[in-house]
């Protein structure tokens, strides 16, 4: 169990769970992003070791958002786009569907991150550069935004960083079935340290989804240059759960949940929160941390990788 601060909005910050404009980001290739709208909270947290948690209490992804599973780590180099795509990303969703169930799934977009400041903003290719962690509590999926990447995803419009000809399509007649809930889907990010050296700094931590409530969100626009997206940020609440796992070696890997249709939440269209108890959890809130309150002198090297699964 470790005490640490998080970056929460603050609590003065307005909750919506739908985007009214008042909360944005300006990302772009560079080192750091542009918040408006909002002032950033760092909220003394308690953050629980998962390691420590074992049998049924151990967290599992369908429940509380996040699941760590032992997965050897393929002989590739992660700043390769090629090399991801044709050997890293098969294996991501051959694990993902082993740990969630479903029909298939299609990884369909990656991040590479660097704590170093001298990585971060590093070009590695068309759309793809290096991305800091990210600090602020956050969902990378919305009530909204979700729904949109299923439909981008579906016409190819998705601005990934795989493009549409290097993964496996979205079946067109299928998008009825998936936007309506009869065909069940999710998105799951694949979350894996890609150093030789354990992770120290900028370490991951995850809220458990089943104690997050709706009044706790706060949808955000990102403003890219040819579109908007969302996510969404966090005021701090008490019952929020906070866990993570100490010193992540190159051979686990995180599971996430971004985002479940399946979900309360999500079914109910933001109306009811997630329960507690067994029922599928509908995201999981997570940012970076520092679990020693200081840098101990390596720097966090990982990646990401989203996954669509259906069925």
């Amino acid at each position: 169990m470790s005490r640490t601060t998080l970056a929460y909005l603050s609590q003065d910050a307005p909750g919506s769970i739908r985007r009214d404009g008042t909360l944005s980001i300006e990302p772009d290739a560079d080192v750091d992003r542009t918040i408006s709208g909002v002032e950033i909270q760092e909220v003394d947290t308690e953050v629980r070791d998962a390691r420590g948690a074992r049998g049924p209490a151990a967290p599992q992804v369908a429940r509380n958002g996040f699941e760590l599973r032992h997965a050897p780590t393929p002989a590739i180099d992660f700043l390769d786009h090629a090399a991801v795509v044709e050997q890293y990303l098969p294996r991501c969703e051959e694990l993902v569907l082993d740990a969630v169930g479903g029909s298939h799934a299609i990884a369909f977009d990656y991040n590479i991150r660097a704590a170093e400041r001298s990585e971060r903003g590093r070009v590695l290719g068309d759309r793809r550069f290096v991305h800091g962690p990210a600090r602020v509590v956050h969902a990378d999926f919305t009530l909204d935004g979700s729904r949109q990447w299923i439909r981008d995803l579906v016409s190819g419009a998705a601005p990934t960083t795989v493009a549409a000809d290097e993964r496996a399509p979205v079946d067109p007649a299928s998008l009825d079935a998936l936007l309506d809930g009869s065909t069940p889907w999710r998105f799951v990010t694949i979350w894996r340290n890609r150093s030789d050296e354990p992770v120290r700094d900028n370490a991951l931590a995850m809220c458990d989804g089943s104690s997050v409530r709706a009044p706790d969100l706060a949808a955000c626009e990102i403003r890219y240059a040819h579109r908007v997206g969302e996510a969404y940020f966090a005021r701090p609440a008490a019952a929020h759960e906070w866990w993570w796992y100490p010193e992540l070696h190159r051979d686990e890997v995180l599971l996430i949940k971004q985002w479940d249709a399946s979900g309360v939440f999500a079914r109910s269209d933001g109306a009811v929160s997630d329960p507690d108890g067994d029922g599928p959890s509908t995201f999981c809130l997570h940012a970076s941390f520092d679990p020693f309150g200081e840098d101990i002198g390596h720097q966090r090297e990982s990646i990401d990788v989203r996954c669509l699964v259906i069925g």
